[in-house]
């Protein structure tokens, strides 16, 4: 006895385990342009803490692996961005203010 062939679906399988972080992604990726198109790397700590940190007070109910998983995605975001750009300058945004370099004194 002949069994029917299985159907596959033609829509593309989605790949994505959390896709909630996705539409996290999309709102918050405009916030954190200044700390990726400083043309700095991503060696550069303090620019990953202060994205991080601004992904923690936009959503407080992300775990830190998902805050980490947010900033690496970001950081490849943005730098496919400048590498795409002509001269590989930062992209121009909205929110294209670079954050302050320039440490804090009383």
């Amino acid at each position: 006895m002949d069994k029917p062939a299985p159907q596959h679906d033609t829509h593309k399988q989605e790949r994505r385990m959390r896709p909630d972080l996705r539409k996290v992604f999309e709102e918050s990726i405009h916030r954190l342009a200044p700390f990726f198109n400083s043309g700095m790397d991503s060696s550069d700590t303090p620019m990953e803490y202060w994205a991080a940190r601004t992904l923690r007070e936009m959503h407080p109910e992300l775990s830190t692996q998902d805050i980490r998983v947010l900033v690496n995605a970001a950081y490849r975001y943005h730098k496919e961005l400048r590498a795409s750009a002509p001269n590989g300058e930062a992209a121009t945004t909205e929110c294209q203010a670079q954050p302050s370099r320039q440490p804090v004194t009383a």
